[in-house]
């Protein structure tokens, strides 16, 4: 085994990491939106909260980071187009979890404190929190078919 093939392989472990948990994490919040009381869903958000720093954070920087390193040592141009494509949507989802999906999360957390869980502000705001996140795991799974694919 070479080091590229080792260096691959984590980054693909990574991403399945990454992409796995955050497709079951949507399934769970629709199941559990749907069907879950107030407590169910703050007890959901509560999770996602928990997971991030611990989970999220952790596998989208090894994922990038063994991506760069293969890169590096495969010789790949950060010029070509697939390259360029996973770091831009890396750094997209980065901005999506900084700027809004943290403070959306730490909002919902105050309103499900000062109104309670089966408030309606409550619901709403953690339905746009999941829209938000769809739309980043979205471009995950776009940056997927862009590695696999390798345009241009």
């Amino acid at each position: 085994m070479t080091l590229l093939e080792l260096l691959v392989f984590f980054h693909i472990a990574g991403a399945i990491c990454w992409v796995g948990s955050g497709s079951f994490m949507q399934l769970y919040a629709g199941r559990t939106i749907g069907n879950g009381s107030g407590a169910e869903v703050q007890s959901f958000v509560g999770t996602l909260v928990w997971l991030t720093p611990r989970w999220f954070i952790p596998v989208s920087v090894w994922t990038v980071a063994f991506g760069i390193a293969a890169a590096i040592e495969g010789s790949f141009a950060f010029g070509d187009a697939w390259v360029s494509a996973g770091l831009t949507m890396f750094v997209i989802s980065f901005l999506i979890g900084m700027l809004y999906l943290g403070p959306q999360t730490e909002r919902i957390a105050k309103i499900g404190e000062s109104d309670g869980p089966d408030s309606a502000a409550y619901g709403a705001n953690v339905k746009k929190l999941l829209l938000a996140s769809r739309v980043e795991l979205t471009l995950l799974w776009l940056t997927v078919f862009v590695m696999v694919v390798k345009p241009g």
